[in-house]
């Protein structure tokens, strides 16, 4: 398989061997900033496709991937052997030292999304770069399986318990935007939580992405008990960004019956992962947080931060 290097913008009549993340697309870079992206590809120029992409922002000697996102990093085809991915990460390394860069900071996705996240930790790992974060998550396979059939019992006894008190699952319309974050807000402060973003900021990102946005709640009655944004990352993975509930409703734990309605959902949407999140707070495990994740059926996973000093 003949591949060669590309530094600079993909031909736009090239297609891409992998789903490339929402975070990686040009619309959300020039989101994150509207100058000042390198990228990188690997192509085979008689198929017209990418088999591998990288996205850094650089400036003053620092080259970032993402610049303002969960996570950026290297995406590839899973017909690339372990060589190409290495050589692949060295090319890009040396155009970069090229442009003056004396730093890489890396942000990897959680491990779960990519069958190749194994081989490119070890492959930044073997030229030198070191894990500068490390946040433990959780996500959950979707299958035709039950979700209450891989809960553990205290959850199974709240979902039953939400069922009884006739609290019911809803996808709301885009145009409750405003109303659903007010909610998970309201939620955050009552609990001494922060919230990553502005709702300006966030509604500027789903205005961008109308369809890469997804709105889901649990009514007690007439009154919202439970709500979640929700952000497609690609075909395969649906990412709960953003998930609270009140203290008024504590004893009736409803993100747990809201979770069960998003995997549902997920199944009906082709949806191969149900990613819950980190679960960390000032770059310390949350193991409350995460102990309920995984007690949802939710399989731990890492997500790695790499840096790199370029001499």
């Amino acid at each position: 398989m003949k591949t060669e290097f590309l530094a600079g913008t993909l031909p736009s009549e090239f297609s891409t061997d992998f789903d490339p993340y929402l975070f990686n697309l040009e619309k959300h870079r020039t989101l994150q900033a509207k100058e000042g992206w390198c990228s990188y590809h690997l192509v085979r120029k008689d198929k017209k496709k990418s088999l591998a992409s990288v996205y850094f922002h650089v400036k003053n000697g620092i080259a970032n991937s993402p610049l303002l996102a969960p996570f950026g990093s290297f995406q590839f085809s899973g017909k690339l052997s372990p060589k190409e991915i290495f050589d692949f990460i060295s090319a890009v390394e040396s155009d970069l030292k090229s442009r003056h860069v004396k730093k890489v900071l890396i942000k990897n996705p959680p491990e779960s999304y990519s069958t190749t996240s194994p081989l490119l930790d070890v492959s930044l790992l073997n030229q030198g770069y070191g894990v500068v974060e490390a946040e433990a998550g959780s996500g959950i396979p979707i299958s035709k399986a039950k979700l209450e059939d891989r809960m553990e019992t205290w959850e199974k006894r709240k979902l039953r318990q939400a069922e009884r008190a006739r609290l019911s699952f809803e996808v709301l319309s885009p145009g409750t935007f405003h109303e659903v974050y007010d909610f998970i807000k309201h939620c955050r402060v009552e609990r001494k939580q922060s919230i990553s973003m502005s709702r300006e900021g966030l509604e500027k990102v789903i205005r961008t992405f109308p369809k890469g946005f997804h709105l889901f709640a649990a009514h007690s009655k007439n009154e919202m008990a439970a709500a979640s944004i929700s952000i497609r990352i690609n075909k395969s993975v649906l990412y709960n960004f953003y998930s609270a509930h009140p203290k008024k409703f504590d004893s009736l734990s409803p993100v747990v019956f809201l979770v069960q309605g998003i995997y549902n959902w997920c199944r009906k949407a082709n949806v191969q992962l149900l990613d819950l999140g980190t679960s960390a707070a000032d770059k310390k495990p949350n193991f409350s947080l995460l102990d309920f994740k995984m007690h949802l059926g939710g399989i731990p996973c890492r997500k790695l931060t790499f840096a790199k000093e370029l001499v």
